[in-house]
């Protein structure tokens, strides 16, 4: 699926993608975003080996990446920034066939005052 927004400025949705979830807060540049996304993948490390490329294409700074255990999956944090004054933390997952990502963003200045909101998201996260 293609859409137009502009003469220049197109959004690329890829097919494999089952579901997003967005939520936003009004006024702030803060935003969650559930992705949901038919894998290849079967293992955690080819997932981080694909986030890690992805991420160096970008030109980002990585703050920080564990792996981690949620609601008893085994997952992958990073905290970085994709671009300057913007922080993002996300947690991927491989399950069922399927790689599920929650990305938390907002403004570098406001991550410090969201962090417990994205810490609450992360620890009600949930695949069945």
């Amino acid at each position: 699926m293609q859409v137009t927004l502009m003469a220049d400025l197109e959004v690329q949705i890829e097919e494999d993608i089952e579901s997003i979830l967005m939520f936003t807060k009004p006024g702030t540049p803060t935003t969650l975003i559930v992705t949901v996304t038919l894998s290849d993948l079967t293992t955690l490390e080819e997932l981080k080996v694909e986030f890690r490329e992805a991420v160096e294409k970008l030109g980002a700074t990585i703050f920080e990446q564990t792996e981690i255990t949620a609601s008893g999956r085994e997952g992958y944090e990073v905290i970085y920034s994709p671009f300057p004054s913007i922080k993002m933390r996300q947690v991927m997952f491989i399950a069922n066939g399927k790689s599920y990502m929650i990305t938390c963003s907002t403004a570098e200045q406001l991550y410090d005052e969201y962090e417990e909101t994205f810490d609450s998201i992360m620890s009600s996260f949930t695949i069945e």
